[in-house]
């Protein structure tokens, strides 16, 4: 089955030499396909399927998981943590083993507590600010001296000249004060978004993704967008911290016996019994970036990675997507699963949509509407409406499903994140919206429904 179901796939590839997978083992099972509203469902889901393979003694050494994109790691890895599996991350890092994120967790942990000097030492020139080694010698010398944290010393130093990097020094230390008095007024991802912006430390990534030809600074920005995610499941910086500890802990107690994390580039030439790939939304595989900058060539590329993945498994595949966007801050809410979903054989998959489709009659209301206006019907809408007329079970989903030509200044809306509102005034595809309770926000058009 997973042999017929990569070879399927592939073949969708134009100019690709015809050849045929073959195996002497029996057909094996069907591939699992599942959708989750939230992130952690999906997590939550792969590490309970993984217990039970445990429990029927399968190694876990012959249990993998393969993401498109590596910031994706994250909400396993704390899963994981938390129930005391063992895992290893194949041809990289471990999520808070990462530069960028190593870099955050210290810009926090300084703010937490302003005499933590092995946070000041690594962020005091992150951005470069023109503080050398040299420099961060004499700070530690006074601090020595005077038996005061670095970040005293350093205070103290700049009284001495107003020498350019006094003036770095000086402005570095403005700003943790800064900080340091806003964590108590505002919430901990507030004031992480705050830090990043500050300190510029998100326009350096960005630099460095321009200039840079190493594919690791592709994902620098993906893993801080993954890593303020993360912060939603701590109530304050006190708690995430320790949860930081812990994680650092485990790092540090590995076993040769463990769960494998990887990316699908990183999985070439490796197999499994049990391989679970995550990740399956359009915009993240087939990768969007791939495909803005590479066209069809682009498109036929993931799609090899694709098969790839399929074909690491030996005996079961499970493929998961998400239907909430993994980060609430960008443009759009929702996901619809990839593509790639869409091109397995239908007989050779058992497809299971998320609990909040199941529930939601909204299918039904919207393949009601007659005589709607093609140029509003996306994709994945279009393959909805398809399947319902042919009274298939659906997994395909996008929420904007409305036709804007309601749209009049005071007309009440809904919106899937930010509910029930009035429109106060429109510009071109885009409303400003009072909502009830939420502020009022500038959302497309397309992503609202109109009520009576």
């Amino acid at each position: 089955n997973i042999l017929e179901c990569a070879s399927f796939l592939i073949a969708k590839n134009k100019g690709r030499y015809g050849k045929e997978l073959w195996s002497d083992k029996d057909k094996g099972e069907k591939i699992s396909i599942k959708g989750f509203w939230h992130t952690k469902e999906e997590s939550v889901y792969v590490s309970d399927e993984i217990e039970k393979l445990i429990s029927n003694k399968t190694p876990l050494s012959e249990i993998a998981i393969l993401f498109r994109v590596s910031a994706h790691t994250r909400s396993f890895e704390d899963r994981f943590i938390n129930l005391g599996l063992s895992y290893k991350i194949i041809g990289g890092l471990r999520f808070y083993e990462r530069k960028e994120i190593r870099d955050v967790i210290a810009y926090l942990r300084l703010v937490h507590n302003l005499d933590d000097n092995l946070a000041l030492e690594r962020i005091i020139n992150v951005p470069k600010r023109g503080i050398g080694r040299t420099t961060l010698g004499k700070i530690n010398s006074i601090a020595r001296n005077n038996n005061i944290s670095m970040f005293n010393a350093g205070s103290k130093m700049i009284q001495d000249s107003t020498s350019k990097v006094n003036i770095e020094i000086n402005e570095f230390i403005r700003k943790v004060h800064k900080w340091y008095n806003l964590k108590k007024e505002i919430d901990h991802i507030e004031l992480t978004q705050l830090i990043l912006e500050d300190s510029k430390y998100v326009e350096y990534l960005e630099q460095e993704e321009k200039n840079s030809k190493n594919p690791e600074n592709l994902n620098r920005l993906e893993n801080i967008k993954e890593f303020i995610e993360s912060l939603k499941d701590f109530e304050n910086l006190e708690g995430f911290l320790e949860h930081v500890g812990l994680v650092m802990e485990n790092i540090s107690n590995t076993n040769d016996e463990s769960i494998s994390l990887m990316t699908m580039h990183s999985a070439k030439g490796l197999e499994f019994d049990n391989v679970f790939l995550a990740g399956w939304e359009e915009g993240v595989f087939p990768s969007m970036r791939s495909i803005d900058e590479l066209g069809k060539k682009g498109l036929e590329e993931e799609r090899r990675l694709a098969y790839v993945a399929l074909t690491r498994a030996r005996r079961k595949i499970h493929i998961t997507y998400v239907n909430q966007n993994r980060y609430s801050y960008v443009s759009h809410d929702f996901n619809i699963p990839s593509r790639f979903i869409e091109e397995l054989p239908k007989n050779l998959v058992n497809i299971n949509n998320s609990t909040y489709l199941s529930n939601n009659n909204f299918i039904d209301e919207f393949s009601q509407i007659e005589n709607m206006d093609s140029s509003f019907i996306t994709p994945g809408r279009k393959r909805l409406l398809s399947r319902i007329k042919k009274e298939e079970d659906d997994w395909d989903f996008n929420q904007d499903y409305q036709s804007n030509s309601n749209a009049t200044e005071g007309s009440r809306v809904f919106h899937q994140k930010f509910g029930y509102g009035k429109i106060i005034f429109i510009d071109g595809d885009k409303a400003e919206v009072d909502f009830e309770k939420s502020s009022q926000r500038k959302i497309f058009l397309k992503y609202l429904q109109f009520t009576a």
